[in-house]
């Protein structure tokens, strides 16, 4: 009796080769396709040696293939068209996007604001572009807010600041827990 399977693919039944016990794409070409496709994006997620040689490869392929696009614009005036109108289109959100920057107490819950770890900071410009100089900070998630009791920091005295942890504060005299009222 024939053992039939769905294919993850196209989802219709078909009849497992033999000699391929755990197949479960079927062998109509553009299922083969999906099953390459997906196995090369998990092997470039997984695999850091495949992902360098494929960085290789194409950057070989690049340097002996110079003028390939410049060609391929040319024999395709309506892929470069769809391209300019689509690059326009990219400009204008991204132009609006900056215009509307506007802080919102809503956009981030407290809590998921940030978790303790390294992150990198990069300095933009007014216009929203991220600069070439970086640093690289360690931010502590603290459970408890801290209150600077010296009031000339601040020009709102009961404000609330956050302080690194006691190991990490070079200023530890000026800060104190917040007292809960």
């Amino acid at each position: 009796m024939d053992k039939h399977r769905r294919c993850l693919a196209c989802g219709k039944l078909f009849t497992p080769s033999p000699c391929v016990p755990k197949q479960q794409y079927c062998s109509a070409v553009e299922c083969q396709k999906a099953r390459r496709r997906l196995t090369q994006k998990l092997k470039m997620a997984n695999d850091s040696a495949y992902r360098d040689n494929q960085r290789r490869a194409q950057k070989q392929w690049r340097d002996s293939n110079r003028s390939y696009w410049q060609r391929y614009r040319a024999e395709h005036p309506e892929y470069a068209q769809r391209n300019r109108e689509q690059q326009r289109e990219r400009n204008r959100r991204q132009r609006d996007q900056r215009r509307s920057a506007i802080a919102k107490m809503d956009e981030l819950p407290r809590e998921k604001i940030f978790s303790s770890g390294r992150y990198r900071l990069i300095r933009l410009d007014c216009t929203g572009v991220a600069k070439m100089d970086e640093q690289t900070v360690e931010i502590f998630a603290l459970k408890q807010e801290f209150r600077c009791k010296h009031t000339f920091f601040l020009k709102n005295p009961i404000k609330t600041v956050y302080c690194l942890p006691p190991a990490y504060r070079t200023l530890s005299s000026l800060c104190l827990p917040l007292q809960k009222s």
